[in-house]
């Protein structure tokens, strides 16, 4: 796998981003293409569980697959690796 242009910083989401947000923003940006180009990310994950994950104590980190990429978001950050 590649890592992406986030490198092992990842992207940082942005203050008041809500995470869904951040993960369209993050893969359209490694893609060079708009956000409204992409596949629907509530195709692949529940984006409302996604945006209040966080919220409770104890979540880490999320994984999944969206669009050619292995998406790993985080409190603060997402990060993207190219699938092979």
């Amino acid at each position: 796998m590649t890592t992406s242009s986030g490198g092992s910083e990842g992207f940082r989401v942005g203050a008041g981003e809500s995470p869904g947000d951040a993960v369209l923003r993050c893969v359209a940006a490694e893609k060079g293409c708009e956000v409204l180009d992409l596949a629907p990310l509530q195709d692949t994950i529940d984006v409302h569980a996604l945006d209040q994950l966080f919220e409770a104590p104890g979540v880490e980190a999320l994984e999944f697959s969206y669009e050619g990429f292995d998406v790993s978001v985080e409190p603060d950050r997402i990060y993207l690796t190219e699938q092979q």
